[in-house]
């Protein structure tokens, strides 16, 4: 939800069969950035991936890529399947986007373990997390104690680590014991 507010928003709309990519950018100058696309199972297997660099004109919304999804997903199960977007500019940006084909209550999410780090950082923790298949809606919670996460919902990319800040005066101990990671995967 936050990456909703940034300069620049990559998004999906599926439109007579196609998947159109188009990019929305709010900055004052052009943004030269290498665009990826990336249908996967939340297995992890990459049914199909494409990239194209492109150059994001200023304050616009223009589409950047479209392709048929009958003839690209024939033969797929669409609950198993999404597609992850991701623009990176050539300063070092990255946005990105993730799309499923079907309505949320109808997808077949995976049961997933989620693997964690914890690393002590100046005022907190740094936690690592990882899971082997898409996670959605990963939540993360100290209940009960005073904290503030630099992300507390995401979704894990399979086999991708993402990292976060926590910063709380829980001993490492207590930290350990009260943080609750929770995914809409094993609900």
């Amino acid at each position: 939800m936050r990456d909703a507010f940034r300069d620049i928003l990559v998004s999906p709309c599926l439109k007579a069969g196609n998947l159109d990519i188009y990019v929305v950018s709010d900055r004052l100058n052009k943004a030269h950035s290498q665009l990826k696309i990336s249908f996967m199972k939340f297995s992890g297997e990459v049914v199909a991936s494409f990239e194209k660099d492109v150059v994001i004109e200023s304050n616009s919304s223009k589409k950047y890529f479209s392709v048929d999804l009958e003839e690209l997903l024939k033969d797929l199960d669409t609950r198993n399947i999404f597609v992850f977007l991701e623009l990176i500019t050539d300063e070092g940006d990255t946005y990105s986007n993730v799309h499923f084909f079907n309505r949320q209550k109808d997808l077949d999410y995976p049961t997933v373990t989620i693997h964690k780090e914890i690393k002590i950082i100046e005022g907190g923790y740094e936690l690592s997390l990882i899971s082997e298949k898409f996670a959605r809606g990963v939540y993360v919670s100290l209940p009960g104690n005073n904290c503030v996460l630099s992300n507390n919902f995401m979704d894990l990319l399979p086999k991708k680590l993402v990292r976060l800040n926590v910063y709380t005066d829980l001993p490492i101990e207590d930290f350990e014991k009260t943080i609750r990671i929770v995914t809409l995967n094993n609900l």
